[in-house]
């Protein structure tokens, strides 16, 4: 199952036409839409963990689109849905996604201040 789906992507993607289905937003644009400044430090295994964190059919969607450069259209025939199923999952991935990143900022954070608290207490 696994090569047929590798196989359709392959041919979809010699397949392309010159024109999009919808004009779509680049990966750059996604991202900030996300989160601007935190996209910018996140390493491809902290991108890899964010994506194994997502369910396995919104994950499949955004890896066809965002590392696969599908188009909607592409993604449909590949996933066996309608193009309105492939947006509503792309579009739910990224409010999880973006939760998670809050998330993670927000630990972040919390480990920061715990951080300080600790070294101001040595210091007395």
């Amino acid at each position: 199952f696994r090569t047929t789906r590798h196989r359709a992507i392959d041919c979809l993607r010699r397949q392309r036409r010159d024109n999009e289905l919808f004009s779509e937003a680049s990966d750059a644009d996604v991202i900030a839409e996300v989160d601007g400044a935190e996209s910018a430090r996140l390493d491809p295994e902290a991108v890899k963990e964010l994506l194994d964190a997502l369910p396995p059919l919104l994950r499949e969607a955004v890896t066809l689109r965002y590392l696969n450069d599908l188009t909607y259209g592409e993604i449909a025939l590949v996933m066996g849905c309608p193009v309105g199923t492939v947006r509503s999952r792309l579009f739910h991935a990224r409010q999880r996604l973006e939760q998670l990143l809050v998330s993670r900022r927000g630990l972040r954070e919390s480990n920061e201040r715990t951080a300080d608290t600790s070294k101001q207490g040595d210091e007395r």
